[in-house]
């Protein structure tokens, strides 16, 4: 039940469906590639937290920071490797969709 809350993710929603409004709206030639790929890297953003979080579910990021805060380095490495995994998997997303 929990991977499936994290479909409904509002932070996720909240990159995802502007930048899809955006892009429905955009017409222009020019204009319209250079914001659509623009655009579409928030999407992938979007796409990417919901997959970190259909992956890593329990791990609640709010309460490493404040451990992190308060000076726990294991919680710290814990961020660096969320961090170092989605932004591979952000890279990995863009490289998979462009033709």
């Amino acid at each position: 039940m929990q991977k499936l809350k994290a479909l409904f993710d509002a932070h996720a929603w909240l990159l995802i469906l502007p930048a899809l409004l955006a892009l429905a709206l955009i017409d222009w030639a020019m204009v319209r590639t250079m914001l659509e790929w623009s655009l579409f890297g928030v999407v992938l953003v979007g796409m990417a937290i919901i997959i970190s979080r259909l992956v890593f579910p329990q791990i609640d990021v709010a309460e490493l920071m404040r451990q992190v805060r308060m000076t726990n380095t294991a919680a710290g490495l814990v961020v660096c490797g969320l961090l170092i995994f989605f932004g591979l998997l952000v890279l990995a997303l863009a490289g998979w969709v462009k033709p």
